[in-house]
């Protein structure tokens, strides 16, 4: 019975995931990113990070199915990552890592 408890509640409430597809530094201030979730809409957060993994640009999106979105940074990305989405409002996932002092850049507007 537990069995068929757990299966159901995971059919009614799946688990919310994004897979990066494809990214690039498109300006030294700018990733081009394509990404998509496996529901219908949902709430991602993005960050960027420089070769020392410093964070270089981090952003919360509204996605809804497969996603192209220009992520704005203080400089070329060196990496580029879902840290993680959530169909119930903004994921859980740990906040940006700018250097003390450092303003996160704009992102452009949904």
């Amino acid at each position: 019975m537990g069995a068929l408890a757990y299966v159901g509640w995971n059919l009614a409430h799946p688990s919310v995931s994004g897979r990066l597809i494809t990214w690039t530094v498109a300006a030294p201030d700018r990733v081009d990113l394509t990404f998509d979730i496996n529901v219908p809409r949902a709430t991602c957060v993005l960050r960027a990070q420089d070769d020392q993994h410093i964070d270089v640009g981090y952003a919360s999106v509204e996605a809804t199915g497969r996603t192209d979105y220009r992520l704005h940074t203080l400089a070329p990305a060196y990496v580029v990552e879902i840290l993680g989405c959530s169909a119930d409002g903004a994921p859980q996932v740990i906040p940006p890592q700018f250097p003390p002092g450092v303003v996160p850049p704009v992102q452009p507007a949904p």
